[in-house]
């Protein structure tokens, strides 16, 4: 029996719309099948699918990027759409009631700030409130139950009548009541990634608590340099430093602080960031190639390269 293959994302995306019904259960016959693209951070443009019951009023797209990639590596077509299934199945939504979103009071608790790239951002920002911080820029979501967030555009901020202003004033509030920050040394994060065995002992030694970095992100690790907006978390982090300390933006999801010690030089430390962004953080999620300080008078500021720390 010959295996389809499929060499062109179009022709993939539509043979995926035409059978993902016959791959799920028999409680989706009848479901609303539709492609859907969507404008991601730093520009990304993804085509999700989207397969919502005939009972359901919401359902969650599923980006085929990463899966006709797998198809394009040789997994059959077949595979491939009983993998699209099988999270689509894994991620179904109980039914929302959306229509409190209309009423900005019944919402302003479940806002929240993301921290991304300004410049990577020019289609993104052009319709969602925001604001600059040197490089950077905060937007903003609703935080949803289950895991689901809603993008605030400029369209919602302005039926609800509010202003960019009141938007950052209630973000900043629920920061760290919904997504509280998390502040690990490296050697932390690396203890946490081994299995809990005989070898504890060895995995404390090999990585003490005390180390020469550390990553700051959210309980979540989604979006967590939106961690660096926590006042009360940076107050923490100069306590324990100083404020001498870098912050390397890692990703949108997490960044590191450095401790100002050891005759760091700032180029030395941005190619680092430049390299890493190039060859292991994805363009999705990639948050700036610039490193920064952070003063509690000032607050977060990008540093010069030709500066030097002894």
């Amino acid at each position: 029996m010959n295996r389809m293959v499929i060499s062109d994302f179009m022709d993939f995306k539509n043979e995926v719309v035409k059978n993902i019904v016959s791959y799920l259960p028999a409680e989706y016959e009848g479901a609303v099948v539709e492609l859907k693209e969507v404008v991601k951070n730093n520009d990304q443009r993804l085509t999700g699918i989207v397969v919502k019951k005939e009972d359901s009023n919401i359902a969650p797209n599923i980006y085929l990027e990463g899966f006709f990639r797998d198809h394009e590596n040789g997994k059959a077509f077949e595979d491939v759409m009983r993998d699209i299934a099988a999270l689509r199945v894994e991620h179904e939504i109980s039914n929302i009631d959306v229509s409190y979103i209309t009423d900005y009071e019944a919402c302003r608790g479940k806002v929240v700030p993301r921290l991304v790239n300004a410049d990577m951002n020019e289609e993104l920002l052009s319709e969602r409130p925001h604001r600059i911080i040197e490089d950077l820029a905060v937007i903003y979501a609703l935080d949803m139950n289950e895991g689901m967030s809603i993008p605030i555009s400029e369209q919602m901020m302005g039926a609800w009548g509010m202003d960019e202003e009141k938007l950052h004033t209630d973000a900043i509030e629920n920061l760290p009541r919904i997504l509280p920050a998390k502040l690990s040394s490296i050697g932390e994060v690396l203890r946490a990634m081994m299995p809990l065995d005989e070898f504890s002992e060895m995995r404390a030694e090999m990585f003490p608590v005390d180390d020469t970095f550390y990553v700051l992100s959210n309980k979540r690790n989604v979006y967590g340099a939106a961690a660096l907006l926590d006042k009360n978390m940076m107050n923490e982090i100069i306590e324990k430093l100083g404020e001498g300390f870098f912050i390397l933006p890692s990703s949108v999801h997490e960044v590191l602080i450095i401790p100002d010690k050891n005759c760091i030089q700032v180029k030395d430390l941005k190619n680092m960031v430049r390299e890493v962004n190039a060859t292991t953080v994805s363009e999705e999620d990639k948050l700036s190639d610039s490193i920064y300080r952070y003063s509690a008078e000032n607050g977060l500021a990008r540093v010069e390269v030709n500066e030097r720390v002894a």
